[in-house]
C-alpha cells in the first residue's frame, strides 16, 4: 500500500509446507504411554505463550469428566519445558523434548492440541493437517483462518477469555 500498489494486485499467501513423503507413526509403549490411552499432543517451543500449564489443566479436566484415560504428549524444548519437569505435575504428563519429525507423534495421536494465546500462522495446524488428526486450537492469529475449510470449521476452535487467557472448560 505504501508502494502505491493496487489493493486488487495484493494476495496473501499462507504458511504453507512440503507435506512428509512418508508418516512413521511413534509407539506411544516407548515413551511411557499406554496403547490403548487416548492421547493429546502438544508440538511446540515451550515459552509461556504456549501455554502448556493450561494444555495440562484442560487435559485433567477432560480425564475428570470423561473417566478416560487421556495422556498429553509435550514435544518441544524451552523455559517452560525446564520449569515442569522440576516438578511433573501428574503421571498422564510426558515431556517428550524436542522431537524431529512431528507429523509421526501427531499421526498417532488422537488428537493434536494447540492452546497458545499468541499466535501468526503456526505451522503445527498444517501438520496436523498433514497427519491427519482432529485439531483444537486457540481463536488467535491466523488460526481461525487456517481452520476453514469454504464454510466449514475443520477442527474446534476455542475463544480466549476477555483478558486473553486460554479458558479450561
Amino acid at each position: 500500500r505504501q508502494a502505491e500498489i493496487p489493493e486488487k494486485k495484493l494476495h496473501k499467501i499462507g504458511n504453507a509446507m512440503e507435506p512428509p513423503e512418508r508418516i512413521c507413526p511413534v509407539t506411544w509403549e516407548t515413551h511411557g504411554i499406554p496403547n490403548d490411552a487416548c492421547v493429546f499432543t502438544v508440538i511446540t517451543r515451550a515459552v509461556a505463550k504456549k501455554s502448556w500449564p493450561a494444555c495440562i489443566a484442560a487435559v485433567q479436566e477432560a480425564r475428570q469428566l470423561t473417566g478416560r484415560d487421556i495422556h498429553l504428549a509435550l514435544c518441544g524444548v524451552g523455559p517452560v519445558y525446564e520449569a515442569l519437569r522440576q516438578e511433573p505435575p501428574a503421571d498422564f504428563v510426558h515431556f517428550l523434548g524436542e522431537v524431529d519429525r512431528p507429523c509421526d507423534f501427531y499421526q498417532s495421536s488422537h488428537c493434536g492440541l494447540l492452546l497458545s494465546v499468541l499466535e501468526c500462522a503456526p505451522l503445527g495446524i498444517i501438520e496436523m493437517y498433514n497427519a491427519g488428526v482432529p485439531v483444537v486450537a486457540t481463536d488467535t492469529g491466523d488460526i481461525a483462518e487456517m481452520l476453514r475449510c469454504g464454510d466449514e470449521q475443520a477442527g474446534i476452535l476455542v475463544p480466549l477469555t476477555e483478558t486473553g487467557q486460554v479458558p479450561i472448560s
